[in-house]
């Protein structure tokens, strides 16, 4: 006969309480780990097409902003190539004054040249 109420700590200390077939044991645990392995599987599966589905969506992305960037750079170079002409003209008069003499087509080759320059490095720039 048991005087007091018996608390778990008490019945774990009972020597043989729990006995366990190892090869039970081993088994229970294979099949554990193969639901866990297949699940496993399932989620590292799912995971690869939701990352092989967002590279697809970055790659539109990129494309579609490659794209917008370039349409840009398009019409930059359009209305740089009607401003050329005006640009050598408004030059010289601004320059004129400065007493700076050349024959006007070595003149208009260097307005140009300047313009092609400070374009490419607005572009460049911009770009970085």
């Amino acid at each position: 006969k048991i005087s007091a109420p018996l608390s778990l700590g008490d019945i774990l200390r009972i020597p043989d309480v729990f006995i366990t077939d190892d090869a039970v044991a081993l088994e229970q645990a294979e099949q554990e780990w193969k639901v866990v392995a297949k699940t496993v599987r399932a989620a590292l599966a799912s995971l690869d097409t939701m990352r092989k589905n967002e590279g697809k969506e970055l790659a539109k992305d990129i494309r579609a902003r490659l794209k917008s960037i370039e349409e840009r750079v398009d019409q930059i170079e359009q209305r740089s190539m009607q401003r050329i002409p005006e640009e050598p003209d408004g030059l010289h008069s601004f320059l004129s004054p400065m007493k700076l003499t050349s024959n006007a087509c070595n003149w208009k080759s260097s307005c140009l040249l300047i313009s092609s320059t400070a374009r490419k490095k607005l572009f460049v720039s911009a770009a970085t």
